[in-house]
């Protein structure tokens, strides 16, 4: 074997050590304290103690771009792709039609065909 290809294999080798050096000390997570939403809880939530905490908020007003939140620009240019090509459910659902044609065109195309004549 090649120098290039033993440093390669090496490589490879510490990585997947150090990855198994990771693994004793994992903690899972807790379960929330709140068994079940009922009108009787709280308005504010709370999620489990050993994450961060996490708010469920009754009543709350998400705003219309509430996937910014999470503060990824990747995924916001991916909504914003998706909303220009379909901006109204009528439209999605239009855009969705014409792909189910065309997938039945396609199919067609692929059936066998049998022609008969006389003369």
């Amino acid at each position: 074997m090649s120098d290039p290809a033993w440093r390669g294999t090496g490589l490879a080798a510490v990585l997947l050590l150090a990855g198994c050096a990771a693994g004793p000390d994992y903690v899972a997570p807790g379960l929330p304290t709140t068994a079940r939403f009922t009108l009787a809880d709280p308005s504010v939530i709370r999620s489990g103690t050993t994450l961060a905490p996490q708010d469920v908020r009754r009543g709350a007003v998400l705003p219309d771009r509430w996937w910014e939140s999470f503060g990824n620009r990747d995924l916001d240019e991916v909504v914003d792709r998706a909303l220009a090509a379909s901006p109204t459910l009528e439209a999605a659902r239009a855009t969705l039609a014409q792909a189910r044609h065309e997938l039945a065109t396609t199919r067609g195309a692929l059936t066998p065909r049998a022609s008969l004549s006389a003369a």
